[in-house]
């Protein structure tokens, strides 16, 4: 039995002519529709294509690699079909040469691709032939490597403003923290096709029009992981205040901690946040009085 297409599927696997654009959730059978697309494509009645005349990328190595499997799994199976009816005819000869050319048909991600053509246009690209692009092991090392100069470089600097920054943002006397939030903000950014105007934009913005930003977004996301790590900590705590020979005594407390903790990291805004705290310092003011 044939896989079942819905009526906007079947419409975009004939499209033919012009450009196409085709938005779907992930799980909706994007990946399916493009395979049996091309395979409408190389196999056409009127205007038949070769599978290496296309051009297919994706934003991963593995759905390539996974992109070029399904293709070749789809090619198989037609043709094991079409063999049993007429090897001779016209439809298995073209499966068979499309089998061939499988192995050189152009699916790969887009930087490995704009890569290839840089490489094989490297003379009026006037770069080095031999030039390579870094794998990931090597962006990690070069990544934290240039962080570690710059937040240093920012110390001897004494400005008031980073100073203010690292306080506000570090625990403890790492900077790992610091690292993860600049790499968090970095990574996000790479994925925008205009970085620069995003951090005019988003991390520039006056203070009112700062709630509901991206940048919010970024920030609001690390503090909760440092609260979820104080709540861990002070769960620990807990733990070992009802341990045997524990301090007892403080296991309110942690608990409190840990409570508090789990509420600051469910805020859903900076201001919701800043709230929440100062109604946590003001119970805290009240708890230390009523037990002095």
């Amino acid at each position: 039995m044939g896989t079942k297409w819905t009526d906007e599927q079947i419409s975009v696997i004939n499209h033919r002519g012009g450009n196409i654009l085709v938005s779907a959730a992930a799980g909706s059978g994007k990946t399916a529709v493009l395979i049996e697309r091309i395979m409408g494509r190389i196999l056409d009645e009127d205007s038949p294509i070769n599978i290496d005349e296309l051009l297919v990328v994706t934003f991963t190595r593995d759905a390539a690699r996974e992109m070029k499997e399904r293709i070749g799994t789809a090619i198989s199976e037609r043709l094991e079909r079409e063999v049993e009816e007429n090897p001779d005819s016209e439809i298995s000869l073209r499966l068979m040469k499309q089998s061939a050319l499988l192995a050189g048909v152009q699916m790969s991600t887009i930087d490995s691709f704009c890569k290839k053509v840089v490489m094989e246009n490297f003379k009026e690209a006037e770069i080095d032939p031999g030039v390579r692009t870094m794998d990931e092991t090597e962006g990690v090392i070069i990544r934290k490597k240039v962080l570690e100069e710059l937040i240093e470089t920012e110390y001897e600097k004494k400005d008031t403003e980073f100073i203010n920054f690292v306080e506000y943002f570090v625990r403890g006397k790492s900077d790992r923290l610091l690292e993860d939030l600049i790499l968090q903000v970095y990574r996000f950014s790479e994925s925008l096709p205009d970085k620069e105007s995003w951090f005019k934009e988003e991390v520039l913005k006056p203070e009112g029009e700062f709630k509901g930003s991206e940048f919010e977004k970024i920030l609001l996301d690390y503090c909760r992981k440092l609260l979820n790590e104080f709540e861990k900590e002070a769960e620990r705590f807990v733990s070992l205040s009802l341990s045997p020979y524990g301090p007892s005594q403080y296991e309110s407390t942690g608990s409190l901690d840990a409570e508090l903790f789990s509420e600051l990291a469910g805020a859903d805004s900076f201001a919701t946040l800043s709230e929440l705290i100062k109604n946590v310092n003001f119970a805290r003011l009240l708890t230390k009085k009523w037990r002095m």
